[in-house]
């Protein structure tokens, strides 16, 4: 089993744990796993506003070169695949695709459509398969209460869906199980967390963040699952600016990759927990020893 892997941006910054974790688990899991060569920026939100056509090609060239490695394209970070999927969608459009091939040719480069992108929560649970990865766990995380966030786009708009319910997605639970947690109920799974307006509406953007930290504090969660670099640093940083407001529980924002590699054995230090803003509990002492938890995990 060998997949082309897209990091971008995020994963080779602020989101550099997502990137570790997810190497993590692929290595626990056994899959053969090899980055794009020279992959660029997926344009994030800006590029489709200001020419739509060339935010297509930026699309393309990732796809030609991902074409060179595999057939299947892992992307782990939500915005960088919804651009992609939602790009390869268009380009299965054969008179579209030669005319973005047009754009490809001055760069050497011809795209036949023969990629197909995916988040790695969909590759674990179809392709690696559910049994093999409950056989893969090691130290199960012993009734940890969490809730799973997908946030708003895994599940639209519909091209570029996961396959999950779009809008009481199931698969993020099925992980949790797996690895001995206990996900409990969540309306606000895949609200949007307003990550995008964090620096143009921040308030704005906090208070989006809160409807979904609040809901996850009355539900009892001990931590929230992610799958997006934005995601998960904006309920980080939604916590750690209200402190000084109000006081209130901090809850740990965890990548499903630093989750699933703590289930599969990864040492917490090599899933980024350093990295985080919130650090661990440390009543966590399913990791193994206090001490060596909470040094891990000091906020620096």
């Amino acid at each position: 089993m060998k997949w082309a892997f897209l990091p971008g941006c995020s994963l080779h910054g602020t989101a550099a744990h997502y990137s570790t974790s997810f190497l993590g688990v692929v290595r626990a899991l056994g899959i053969e796993l090899a980055e794009v060569p020279d992959w660029n920026c997926c344009g994030a939100t800006a590029a489709k506003h200001f020419n739509q056509e060339l935010a297509l090609v930026l699309a393309a060239r990732n796809l030609a070169l991902a074409e060179k490695v595999a057939s299947v394209l892992a992307v782990p970070c939500n915005l960088c695949y919804n651009n992609l999927a939602l790009a390869a969608n268009t380009l299965q459009d054969e008179a579209k695709r030669e005319q973005i091939n047009g754009y490809l040719a001055s760069l050497e480069l011809r795209l036949r459509g023969e990629v197909t992108v995916y988040h790695p929560l969909k590759l674990f649970l179809q392709e690696v398969g559910v049994e093999k990865i409950r056989q893969a766990v090691v130290r199960p995380l012993k009734g940890l209460k969490v809730v799973t966030y997908y946030g708003c786009l895994l599940t639209r708009p519909k091209e570029a869906s996961i396959g999950d319910s779009n809008r009481r997605p199931e698969w993020l639970a099925m992980l949790a199980v797996m690895a001995g947690a206990v996900p409990l109920p969540f309306n606000a799974a895949t609200r949007c967390c307003g990550g995008t307006l964090a620096l143009t509406h921040p308030e704005v953007a906090l208070r989006a963040a809160e409807v979904i930290l609040t809901e996850a504090r009355l539900r009892g969660a001990e931590a929230i699952l992610v799958t997006c670099p934005m995601c998960q640093l904006n309920l980080e940083r939604a916590q750690i600016q209200a402190k000084g407001r109000e006081e209130r529980r901090l809850l740990p924002v965890l990548y499903f990759t630093q989750f699933l590699g703590l289930a599969l054995g990864c040492v917490p230090i090599t899933v980024g927990l350093k990295k985080s803003l919130i650090p661990l509990p440390k009543e966590w002492n399913f990791l193994g020893n206090k001490q060596a938890l909470a040094s891990l995990t000091k906020h620096v």
